[in-house]
């Protein structure tokens, strides 16, 4: 996790319950998780995000308190994501299929 500059944006996510769909065991408790993302819009929300693009992500956690977690962002691909990341993009954080939290974006720390 100190290693800062690598981290391309700041985020902060909010891990839905079990009753909505999350994960069992609660937040992930390591330093670096690696989901994968999909960037949505209330349209997306409406088509489903089965039909939308999913993005690898490692997300460093640096702290949680209940469901709600502050982390930093690399991108596995920034090239495709390059303009997409800016404060305020909302994203869903995905297992599989599975949506299990919603994270935005804080602020951007290295333009990829």
């Amino acid at each position: 996790m100190n290693d800062e500059y690598r981290w391309q944006a700041k985020a902060t996510v909010t891990w839905f319950g079990v009753g909505e769909g999350g994960r069992a065991s609660g937040p992930p408790t390591v330093a670096d998780h690696s989901p994968t993302v999909v960037f949505t819009s209330k349209s997306d929300e409406v088509a489903g995000v089965e039909s939308l693009k999913q993005f690898s992500v490692v997300m460093g956690m640096v702290e949680t308190a209940g469901h709600t977690s502050d982390v930093y962002l690399r991108f596995l691909a920034p090239d495709l994501v390059a303009g997409l990341i800016v404060p305020g993009a909302e994203l869903l954080v995905m297992e599989g299929p599975k949506p299990v939290g919603k994270a935005t974006i804080e602020s951007v720390l290295q333009v990829p």
